[in-house]
This record gives structure tokens, sequence and C-alpha cells, in this order.
């Protein structure tokens, strides 16, 4: 697949347009790909390539399609290929995977932080008001005193 084979930055970028999430892939991409014949150099391979992108899915419209390059709408192409492959690679290439886990797990700590700190305060308000049942059992007042014996 295209996507394995070309590399950040040189092939191709990432770009964010309009609040969408956009990859741009330039020809160099597909001039690896050629067998450097005529027939079938980079040119005919990005035709061939983009050629393929099922319009239904509105992964690239034809104004996004140039002699250098063309752009392709990451959510959509990912929902092509029902899996988050363009997603993943941005991800994985711009350090945001390593981000979301150590947020997570940032979440995660903070979340037993507080339940051990709430079983730390029931335990101490059990504590507190054990003794204070332990001490108005000792203490029996004025007439238990005199009435009362021990």
């Amino acid at each position: 697949m295209l996507i394995e084979q070309v590399k950040e930055p040189e092939d191709f970028s990432f770009i964010e347009s309009n609040g969408k999430l956009q990859a741009q892939f330039n020809k160099q991409a597909f001039n690896k790909l050629s067998d450097g014949t005529n027939k079938n150099n980079g040119s005919s391979q990005m035709g061939l390539y983009y050629n393929n992108l099922p319009r239904k899915y509105e992964i690239s419209d034809s104004s996004k399609y140039g002699t250098s390059g063309f752009m392709i709408d990451v959510d959509n192409f990912d929902k092509w290929m029902g899996e988050p492959v363009l997603r993943k690679k941005y991800e994985d290439t711009h350090g945001i995977t390593d981000k979301k886990e150590k947020e997570e797990e940032t979440y995660r700590q903070a979340k037993m932080q507080a339940q051990i700190q709430m079983d730390l305060q029931k335990d101490l308000v059990k504590q507190v008001v054990d003794a204070m049942d332990e001490r108005n059992k000792k203490k029996k007042g004025f007439f238990g005193k005199i009435f009362g014996g021990k």
C-alpha cells in the first residue's frame, strides 16, 4: 500500500484545513513507485491512484489534484478503508499516540489516588466515630455515677 511506502515529510504531509485533517501526497511518492519507463512514470502512477479513489466518499475533489500531487481528506479516506489508516499514521508520526497514552495513564493514576484518599478519609471518620462511641459508653453522667456502681 502506498501509505506504508511513503515517508513524511518528503513524500507527503499532513495539513489542517478548515478544521479537517488532510494528507497531501506529492508526485515524488509516485515517482518512487514507477519503473522509470515513460508509460509507467510518476505522473501516470499518481493518476491511476487518484482515479481509483471512490468519489462517493469525497476523499479528494478534483480541485485538489494537480501536477505536483493531490490532497486526501483523512477522515473520509479512513471511512473508506474501514479503519483509521491515515489517522494512525498521523498520530504515530506526530507523537499524538504517546501523548494520549500518557494522558490516560495520568488520569488512571489520579483516579487511583483519589480513591485511596477517599478510603483513608472513610477509615479516619470511622475511627473518630468509634472513639466517640467508646467514650460515650464509659461516660455515664451525674446520676450514673451516683447510682451506677463502677
